[in-house]
């Protein structure tokens, strides 16, 4: 009894010392804890209409990876949300929630009201997780239900998660010898890279429909000097584009370009995953 209850626990574990007891064939394979909901983009359904769920623009993931979280997009900034404890019931998936953390890009006043509801629904409180069919169900501590179907991510959006992206090209510029990179990590929300000089990490959002990708602001830390003023030059002028703003994408020929206003600012070849840093 005392064994299966800890195999229980590491499926769903919350802390990472907890996960440091267990084997990780233990998590994948628990008929509790099925991979299904781990790990993928859960798009928030709106279902005003009886019988009719039509997709939002608002996600979540449940992540287990180093400690389980729960991270996403609620419609204007993008949140994490800390779980302290997971315990599974015939009713569900329990997770008990901290306080969410979300970036600081200003929002329209219902856009503003509409997430801070929904956050406030989801931390700091014992939430329950349901999946049927390709469906998430999730019972709020105030007893609100919400809808989540399972994204399929659009050709747009798995070519820019598979991939490293080099600078090669910068509002126009192609001369440079740039070491500017990126690279999307699709569990936390978060585009991972190079300034020139040092590394830094953003949150971002990822619209696969409409080939629209929002940048979120670079943390000053993460912008320090180069010391060189050509490479500080270059360093400002990527980083730039990194400012709470919403821009056109396309992934063409091994090339992902970045678009504002109908004109290149950012183009990127392919690399091989992981082989930038």
């Amino acid at each position: 009894m005392k064994k299966y209850a800890t195999s229980l626990f590491l499926c769903l574990t919350s802390l990472v010392t907890f996960a440091q007891q267990g084997s990780t064939d233990s998590q994948e394979t628990h008929p509790l804890a099925p991979d299904g909901i781990w790990n993928v983009r859960w798009v928030l359904q709106d279902s005003s209409t009886p019988g009719v769920l039509k997709p939002t623009d608002k996600h979540i993931m449940l992540n287990r990876t180093n400690g389980s979280t729960i991270t996403g997009f609620a419609g204007c900034n993008v949140f994490e949300l800390p779980v302290s404890r997971t315990a599974v019931d015939s009713k569900g998936v329990h997770m008990t929630t901290r306080f969410a953390t979300k970036t600081g890009k200003e929002c329209a006043n219902q856009e503003a009201y509409t997430e801070n509801k929904f956050l406030k629904r989801i931390s700091n409180g014992t939430i329950t997780f349901n999946e049927t069919e390709g469906q998430l169900h999730l019972l709020t501590k105030d007893k609100v239900k919400y809808i989540f179907a399972d994204e399929k991510l659009e050709k747009s959006a798995k070519d820019v998660r598979r991939y490293d992206w080099k600078l090669v090209q910068l509002d126009g510029e192609t001369g440079g010898n740039y070491k500017q990179w990126i690279t999307f990590d699709f569990h936390y929300y978060v585009v991972k890279g190079g300034t020139g000089c040092a590394k830094f990490e953003v949150p971002f959002t990822l619209d696969g429909k409409n080939n629209t990708i929002t940048l979120f602001e670079v943390n000053q830390d993460d912008a320090k000097s180069c010391g060189n003023s050509q490479d500080n030059a270059t360093k400002d002028h990527f980083l730039k584009y990194f400012d709470n703003s919403t821009y056109q994408f396309n992934v063409a020929d091994e090339t992902l370009s970045i678009y504002q206003g109908g004109k290149i600012v950012m183009k990127f070849d392919q690399v091989k995953k992981n082989t930038l840093k």
